[in-house]
C-alpha cells in the first residue's frame, strides 16, 4: 500500500511539473496521460532506489554542506535523468 502511495504522490508531482515547466509535454489525451504518468513515475522511481543512494554516498559532504539543499539540485538532474 505504501508504495501505490507513493506511485501516485509521484504521478501527481510530475502532472504539476507538466503544468508549471512548459518544456515537458506529455503525448497522448485522457488517459494516455495518466498510462504515462504512471510509468513515468515508476521510472522514476526505480532511479531513485537504485541511484538515489550512490549519490547521497559520494555527495554526502555536498549534503552536509549545503545543509541538504543539494537534494534539490540531485532530485532534478534524476528527473533529467528519467
Amino acid at each position: 500500500m505504501k508504495i501505490l502511495i507513493k506511485l501516485v504522490i509521484t504521478a501527481v508531482a510530475l502532472w504539476v511539473a507538466t503544468l508549471l515547466i512548459h518544456k515537458i509535454h506529455l503525448g497522448g489525451h485522457g488517459i494516455h496521460k495518466i498510462e504515462t504518468l504512471v510509468v513515468v513515475a515508476i521510472i522514476f522511481g526505480i532511479v531513485n532506489a537504485v541511484l538515489k543512494p550512490i549519490v547521497k554516498a559520494i555527495g554526502c559532504w555536498a549534503y552536509a554542506i549545503t545543509f541538504g539543499l543539494i537534494a534539490i539540485v540531485v532530485n532534478g538532474l534524476l528527473l533529467w535523468l528519467t
